[in-house]
Order: C-alpha cells, then structure tokens, then sequence
C-alpha cells in the first residue's frame, strides 16, 4: 500500500534522502513503493502536501484521515477534512509503534530529518559570513541579536552573551586559527560557529574544524552543517556541550576524534567558557579536546579557568572547587555546573532540586513551569498548555483540538472532523451514510434508520414527521411533504392552522397579500 502525496512534497523528501536521511528514505518507500498495511496505523495520514499558508521558514503539513477501506478521497487537497501537523509528527502519525520500533527510529534521527527539512525553506534575505578579530565579539553581544526572529534557542541561552563578559575572547580575537561564521538576518545575529584552521600538534595534518554551533531556531542549525561540508570542515555530530564525536568531511562518518590546535596566545586576563577545546596547556600553547593537555580547563562562566578561580561570593560563600566548573542561576546566585541539568526548552540551565523531567517534551522544565496533567498522567510544560473542562485536565495545546460547539479543549485523537459541524469528539458524534461523515448526535434527527443533521430536516404537519430538506417539496398552505406524496398532498393537501405556519411561510402569504 502506497501513501499518496502532493509532487512539491515527494520532491522534498527527495532531497533530504540525499542527505543520506533515514527517516527520509523510509518515507520515499512509502510514497513510492508501499508497504504492507500492517506497518501503518489504522487511520492514517495520506494525500501528504506541504502547508502553503504557513512562513517561508518552515513549512508544517497537511493531510486526510485515511483508513484501509476508504483510500481514495474527492477533492483530497481542498478537502474540508484535511489536518495540519508538524512533520516530524508525521511519522507517529502514519506508522504504527511497532513498526517504528521495527524501523528502528530513534528520536534524534526524527529531530535530524524535522531540521533538514525546516532547511529547505531557508530566507533569502539570510547571510552567512566570517569574522575575525574584534568583530568576534560583537557577534556573541545579545544586543546584536536579531530578537525579530526569535528570542530562544541555544543562541539566546547562551552564557557568553552579556556585556559583562564581552572582553572575554581575546583567546579567540588574537589568534588567527581561530574565526566566527556568522548567520545574519537583516545584519544582525541569528545563528554563530566558532571556525578552527589550523595544523594538529600532535598528527601534523592540516584541519579544519566546526565547534558548537548557536542558533536561535534548531532548524537554522544545518545551514551551518551544509557550510561545513562544502568547506571540508569537521562539525559536531550533536550541537552540545558534551558530545566529542565529529562527522569526517572526507567519509561523512562519526567518529572520536582528538584536536591538538596550537594557539599564539595562551596569557589572557579573561577566558570565555568553552564548549569543545575547553584543555588549555600554556607552556606548549596548545588548545585541545585531549584530557592529556588538561593542565587547565577553560569550563568556568565567571572568566577564570579550574587555576584562574575568579573569586564569587553567594551570601558569604567562596565557590573555588579545584578542576570544577561554575555557573550562574538566574535569581539563585551560584552553584556548580554538577548540581544544573540543561533545559532546551527554556532555553537555559536549571537547579536539578528544582527541575522535573517532562516526558512528553523529553527535557527538563523548572516546577513553575510545570503542571500535572490528569490526562496524560505526567506534568507538562505550562506555557504550551490548555485547560480541557470535559476532562478536568490540562493538555499539551499542540495536540489538542479547541472544539467551538462546547467551546472546550480535547486531545486530537478523540476528535473527528465533520464536514458539516466541524472538529467534534468521536464519542459526540453518529454516522450519516447520507452526509458521508461524522455528525454531532445533537444536531443529528434519526430518519428511515440512518442519522440526518437538523439543518437539512424539516418537519411535514401534513405526514407528522420529520423528513430530508433535498427529498421534500414545499407546497403553499400545506408545508412541507415528501416527494411521494407530492401529488397527493397537492390534490388533497389541508391547510395549516396560522400557528404552525412556518417564518418562511407567513413571509410568502405577507407578499401575497
């Protein structure tokens, strides 16, 4: 069984396949080839085509409901039917839990295929272009930022970006293996890479590296990917301060690697807080990722190194802890990077005392940004919630449906959408063979065995019952009759008491007269 999708669709998943994307190659099978049933959900999505109503800069999808047994659908992309989705949702959607375990997908790979997807739709009015010297630190001054474009991401969680750390990079500025590729919208930062030329030390060999790239949306992140591959450059495999696995320009592998950079000035009066070549050996003057040149370590936010403790005082007490990292709570004062955990949704670190693990978001969230769902049975992330009076629980707002009948919240997969009342739950709702959908029950009239919605019923006084709009004829001073009693009620029809006349009807007698 195949998936059907619009051609603009088929050609981007196309092009993310010859990023050597799984994910992408497991859709273009479905798309083209097909699989057996059993691999996708019993209801799932098809007729597959990009948002056109959404930004330039990352495009959502829509599609239909589909089961087994209804696989063609009229008009399927004007359709009244059609849902929107992210597409990195796209796949929980579409395959079953089962299938997704066979395939072996793993979230980071989704989170991989949503990015280079969100790359696709890159803004023209974009720049990416490289600093040296001076102009590296105006590039990490949040002053700079493009705060149009987003305050969050990595780039604005960063704990270089403030002014009273801004004299921190001469270890950067005043040596020249080092430079900053910048990413610039309408001349300001919105995304920056440290950029590393230089001969190994230890290999002799001339390298090129990447380190961690900052950006205000994750999705931004593989332009700079793209950059580095077409410039033969070493990039991080993930965006983190921890991973030390970098894809090889040369094989497009993963793999361990030490760096040994030699660096002319090692003496600085600051150092900035360093995510990969955070060892500093100052009688060689080599800066690397390698523990063997850990004489120092460039891992402090206040400026100093694990030798250089620059002394912080938190209500009377010294944080100076030998070959330990410091960092700065905001309204908590200081405390050791070990007693943090790293919240991506907020875009900053937490007190692990005060953290809670988010399930459904898989991050860490403060506990005043949290909120127990009764529904789910875990807490969510407050800020992208809503409130389902039905049932009494809050609910993650992406994957609930405002239903304007009740005007209440539910989640997605207890909804339908009726082409007549709109999104409704399932459990509202009845069958109409005659309306080929879903309808609420309480707007629905039960006629010859089979559920009409009450816009399209009319009451007959002449046959006592109600009866099907498109199947009945109106007749003057005797309403409304079915088409089989038409003649009948024409040659035999009794007049309506003046009480029972219909608003249309007194409006025609009022013209008549």
């Amino acid at each position: 069984m195949k998936i059907n999708c619009e051609k603009t669709f088929l050609d981007a998943m196309r092009a993310i396949a010859r990023q050597d994307d799984r994910i992408a190659n497991i859709l273009l099978a479905a798309l083209q080839d097909g699989y057996s049933c059993a691999f996708f959900n019993k209801k799932y999505p098809s007729y597959i085509a990009i948002d056109s109503m959404n930004s330039k800069s990352c495009k959502d999808v829509s599609y239909v409901d589909v089961s087994f047994d209804e696989q063609v659908v009229e008009n399927p992309y004007t359709n009244k039917r059609r849902r929107k989705t992210k597409i990195g949702r796209l796949i929980r959607k579409l395959f079953t839990e089962d299938s997704i375990t066979d395939f072996g997908i793993r979230d980071s790979e989704i989170e991989r295929f949503v990015n280079i997807y969100a790359s696709l739709f890159t803004q023209e009015d974009e720049d990416l272009k490289i600093y040296s010297g001076a102009d590296i630190s105006w590039a990490y001054l949040s002053d700079n930022y493009n705060s149009d474009y987003g305050d969050g991401g990595s780039l604005w969680s960063s704990c270089m970006r403030y002014h009273e750390k801004n004299d921190f990079f001469s270890i950067y500025e005043d040596n020249k293996s080092c430079k900053l590729l910048v990413l610039l919208k309408d001349g300001l930062v919105i995304g920056r890479a440290l950029l590393w030329d230089f001969i190994d030390v230890d290999t002799k060999e001339h390298l090129k590296v990447m380190d961690r790239i900052y950006t205000c949306k994750d999705f931004d992140s593989f332009k700079f990917i793209r950059w580095a591959a077409d410039n033969e450059y070493y990039y991080k495999y993930e965006q983190s301060y921890t991973c030390q696995q970098f894809i090889n320009p040369k094989t497009n592998i993963a793999e361990e690697k030490k760096f040994a950079i030699p660096i002319s000035k090692t003496d600085c009066y600051r150092y900035p807080y360093m995510d990969t070549f955070y060892y500093l050996d100052e009688d060689s003057g080599v800066l690397s990722n390698d523990s063997k040149y850990g004489d120092d370590s460039l891992r402090c936010e206040d400026g100093g190194t694990d030798k250089k403790v620059i002394d912080i005082c938190d209500e009377d007490t010294l944080i100076n802890r030998e070959g330990r990292d410091t960092i700065c709570i905001e309204e908590e004062g200081y405390t050791h990077i070990d007693n943090t955990v790293m919240s991506h949704l907020e875009g900053e670190r937490l007190l692990d005392s005060r953290a809670i693990w988010c399930e459904y978001h898989d991050d860490y969230i403060s506990e005043g940004n949290s909120i127990y769902s009764e529904y789910l049975g875990y807490d969510i992330y407050s800020p992208q919630s809503v409130h389902s009076l039905r049932l009494n629980s809050y609910l993650v707002e992406e994957e609930s449906v405002y239903l304007s009948y009740c005007n209440d919240y539910m989640p997605e997969d207890l909804t339908t959408h009726s082409d007549i009342d709109g999104d409704i739950v399932e459990e509202d709702a009845v069958k109409s063979k005659y309306h080929d959908c879903m309808i609420l029950a309480e707007n629905s009239y039960e006629i010859d065995g089979d559920f009409i919605h009450k816009n399209h019923v009319v009451y007959s006084h002449y046959e006592d019952k109600q009866m099907i709009t498109a199947l009945s004829s109106y007749i003057m001073g005797t309403g409304w009759v079915s088409k089989e009693k038409e003649s009948e009620a024409r040659k035999n029809g009794l007049p309506i008491e003046a009480d029972n006349k219909t608003e249309y009807e007194m409006r025609l007698i009022g013209n008549e007269s």
